[in-house]
């Protein structure tokens, strides 16, 4: 269990980074999607409400997500399993239930866009996972120096 906690506590700052650019995405594709703009009124007004309905879903999925995604995405992740698929469906799973109530196929896309950017931001290949040693507080100077 010690493991598996570590590995959750590892997945919630990805999980949070993940939950608000999924939510930025995919409130601009409802933006976009619904509002159309073609005036530079009715683009002013889709942006305020691109910018409004990504905070309501950040603030509406925090919990789910860090509750339920986050440790179904550390178990796919600890079995070897964790993919964009796997994240796309865990994600996707939470707005089936919201689908019922919204009626709406883009409700989906809160979870899906929050999976995928999760998965993205979980991947160790970023450059300041790589980072090595700072040789500048070795007691003898290195091979070279003056």
């Amino acid at each position: 269990m010690g493991k598996f906690l570590r590995s959750w506590a590892r997945l919630v700052a990805p999980t949070v980074g993940g939950l608000a650019t999924g939510s930025v995405f995919a409130s601009g594709l409802l933006a976009l999607a619904r509002f159309m703009p073609n005036t530079f009124s009715l683009v002013a007004a889709a942006f305020s409400l691109w910018l409004l309905f990504a905070l309501y879903a950040f603030v509406l999925g925090l919990l789910p997500a860090l509750l339920y995604g986050a440790p179904l995405y550390a178990a796919a992740q600890r079995a070897g399993r964790a993919s964009y698929f796997i994240a796309g469906v865990i994600g996707a799973a939470p707005g089936l239930v919201f689908l019922a109530y919204a009626g709406d196929w883009l409700i989906l896309a809160y979870g899906v866009f929050s999976g995928l950017a999760t998965h993205f931001f979980a991947q160790p290949r970023w450059p300041w996972s790589r980072l090595g040693a700072n040789n500048s507080s070795k007691p003898t100077p290195l091979r070279g120096a003056a």
